[in-house]
């Protein structure tokens, strides 16, 4: 007899989903990125950053307080991301000066901004149905923002010590002669989903 899951396995199981959804979008946006076709790099850049932040979102934001109103506002930042990382993307088309570096210095600075920005917005849309008289609660701002630094620095080491044993993993191997699992490993299909399963 199956028993039914429970809503820790339901949890476990929603955020393994949502990484994969991250990673399967991470690994097909750089396979079909193109640069010289600004129309696909500005569609793909934007699916991935409304995935990313979204998802990151969702992982960040699901609990007891999930409502319709949270769900909306996660699209709307996933949406709002998407909509400037395309518009990023669209400016940074190579131009005809030949020592034009604008659009990557507009690339870089995007993506260091879009992360500070996401970890200043996803605690109000943590905190949104706990407010009161329409405005937020500071305890619950502080609360959710220091959570979120530490889940995510949790997260990153969880990352970074799945792949180093995974290094280790190939590497063994590799020594007695087998390079099956380096092969494997070091695939761009598998780093992708792993990775963002894992975090």
């Amino acid at each position: 007899m199956v028993k039914p899951l429970s809503l820790t396995d339901r949890t476990v199981s929603v955020y393994l989903l949502i990484g994969l959804m991250q990673g399967a979008v991470g690994w097909l946006t750089m396979a079909l990125w193109q640069k010289n076709n600004p129309v696909v790099a500005a569609t793909c850049l934007a699916f991935m950053a409304a995935v990313a932040v979204g998802g990151l979102t969702l992982q960040l934001a699901a609990g007891h307080s999930f409502n319709r109103r949270v769900a909306m506002l996660t699209l709307l930042l996933g949406a709002v991301f998407a909509l400037v990382s395309a518009w990023v993307t669209w400016q940074g088309l190579p131009s005809s000066q030949v020592n034009n570096r604008g659009g990557e210095v507009l690339a870089t600075s995007w993506s260091l901004c879009a992360g500070a920005l996401a970890y200043v917005l996803i605690p109000f849309i943590q905190a949104w149905p706990t407010r009161r008289n329409g405005r937020f609660h500071y305890p619950d701002l502080y609360r959710y923002s220091w959570d979120n630094f530490f889940i995510l620095l949790v997260g990153g080491m969880l990352m970074l010590a799945y792949w180093l044993l995974i290094v280790m993993w190939a590497m063994l191997f590799k020594m007695v002669g087998i390079d099956f699992f380096e092969t494997v490993f070091f695939n761009s299909v598998f780093a992708w989903l792993s990775l963002a399963a894992v975090f």
